[in-house]
């Protein structure tokens, strides 16, 4: 049975508090898509509007040229910690960092960030999430995504605060990490500015959810958008090669008419031949 992916249905199914779609062209605001809007106003100079994920219709994504592009909401009341948080984007680098890149961070002395890399918290290129108090507490993921390719990233924080760090739809670390008691959005760049090597980056589908995801729906959301939007998938059938029987039955005048029909298939290249018809009554 044929299936279409839709990636808007799947993440929208799980109510994100906000969703940023970054499909504006002009203007200096990145529109949040959910009912009580945490619009982000844009700094700097990002290319706007640029295709996104595979498994995207309307979804953009933007250019991060530099540390000063990035878009910022400060209204902390807006977001609702009471749960537990999620927060979830997709990224793409066309050459590997060689230092710190920050992607989703709160408005408030980094009180919560995720990227690659972190300031003053061990590795400068590897997925993390970092929760800054008196110090950093961080969770890093061993492996570097690769270049030249989407990749998605996803960190969960419970209120007690467990995290769990998922690359690509796969759990990569988890740990106690410090409470998070603010949480303004910034999507691209990082308080320490100097240290940030944003440039040349693309994000897209930025979301925000008041509740903590979990693997299941992580993994959902990461193959929705790595596979090409409208793309059907067929479940595989067996080939025939052997003899097949048709039979037909219809109806006239009350009498019925019964045809049978045998065929023979064999594999051939890319297709099959067929032979041997014998007709009935």
């Amino acid at each position: 049975v044929p299936t279409t992916n839709d990636y808007a249905t799947i993440v929208g199914a799980d109510n994100p508090l906000a969703w940023w779609r970054l499909d504006e062209s002009t203007g200096t605001i990145w529109a949040d898509s959910q009912a009580n809007p945490i619009d982000l106003t844009i700094n700097g100079a990002p290319t706007l509007a640029l295709p996104g994920i595979p498994g995207s219709i309307n979804g953009k994504a933007v250019k991060i040229n530099s540390y000063k592009d990035f878009g910022i909401n400060s209204a902390e009341t807006k977001t609702n910690l009471a749960g537990g948080f999620s927060v979830e984007l997709w990224f793409y680098q066309s050459a590997l960092n060689t230092g710190p890149m920050t992607l989703f961070n709160s408005a408030a002395a980094s009180e919560f960030c995720l990227g690659l890399g972190q300031v003053n918290a061990g590795s400068k290129t590897n997925p993390q999430i970092g929760v800054y108090g008196t110090a950093w507490s961080v969770l890093t993921g061993a492996a570097r995504p690769a270049a030249g390719s989407w990749h998605h990233l996803v960190a969960t924080i419970t209120t007690a605060g467990a995290g769990v760090l998922y690359v690509d739809g796969a759990q990569v670390a988890s740990g106690t990490l410090a409470a998070v008691a603010k949480a303004g959005i910034v999507l691209g760049q990082y308080f320490n500015n100097a240290y940030n090597q944003t440039s040349g980056l693309l994000i897209a589908e930025p979301a925000f959810y008041a509740s903590v995801l979990s693997a299941a729906q992580v993994l959902n959301h990461y193959n929705s958008g790595i596979t090409p939007q409208g793309q059907s998938s067929i479940s595989p059938q067996p080939r025939a090669n052997g003899t097949l029987r048709a039979v037909l039955l219809s109806q006239r005048g009350g009498l019925n008419s019964l045809q049978s029909h045998d065929h023979t298939t064999s594999r051939a290249g890319y297709g099959y031949q067929y032979g041997n018809f014998y007709g009935g009554i």
